[in-house]
């Protein structure tokens, strides 16, 4: 169950299967994978794991893998170890923020329904009207995705080009430099500028 700080209800969500061996894959067959592992997550052993599995499951199939791991060059990383084609990954996220709903009770904004906060999972909340944006690294992609995802009738998917997308601030990319596709250097990132403060994500 979600609530929705956008307009204080409560949406099901529902329709979908939980896989917890990433050999499960193998004969399946998705329109679109979507990776949600952090940088650090999708280089460790268990997330290379994963890549390989999604690489022998979608290699040469029209699968999509829209890519929403914040990190540095972990598009090539992950073309590399997956074997994917290029035009199958793209980078995506979300352009809305989440927590928990948990024992833990915060301070709550005017308007919050506390009564049906506390029956969530989850609760979330909008910052632009794109509830999700995708690159252009793998144009066909992008567009396949967003063409569905915005049938959903709550939000929008936008598109950003690969640099803007590159731009995002700071604070949403980890330090992780991969080296290879070991994944293990880390650097430190970069002070946001103007340039990344107008760029919506």
């Amino acid at each position: 169950m979600l609530y929705s700080y956008d307009d204080h209800s409560l949406k099901t969500y529902s329709g979908y299967q939980l896989l917890t061996d990433p050999s499960e894959l193998a004969g399946t067959a998705f329109a679109f994978v979507v990776i949600t592992l952090d940088g650090a997550a999708l280089r460790a052993e268990a997330g290379q794991k994963l890549v390989g599995e999604i690489g022998r499951a979608f290699r040469g199939t029209s699968t999509a893998v829209i890519l929403g791991s914040v990190g540095i060059d972990l598009r090539s990383c992950f073309l590399e170890r997956s074997g994917l084609a290029e035009t199958q990954v793209t980078y995506g996220g979300l352009g809305s923020l989440a927590h928990e709903v948990g024992p833990a009770r915060m301070p709550t904004h005017p308007g919050t329904r506390p009564d049906l906060l506390a029956s969530a999972d989850y609760a979330y909340r909008h910052l632009t009207p794109s509830g999700f944006h995708v690159d252009l690294s793998a144009p066909q992609a992008a567009h396949d995705f967003v063409a569905l995802y915005d049938r959903n009738g709550v939000s929008k998917c936008g598109i950003l080009d690969v640099d803007a997308y590159g731009h995002r601030p700071a604070c949403l990319r980890t330090a992780a430099r991969p080296q290879g596709c070991r994944w293990s250097s880390h650097a430190p990132s970069r002070p946001v500028d103007k340039t990344e403060q107008r760029s919506g994500y």
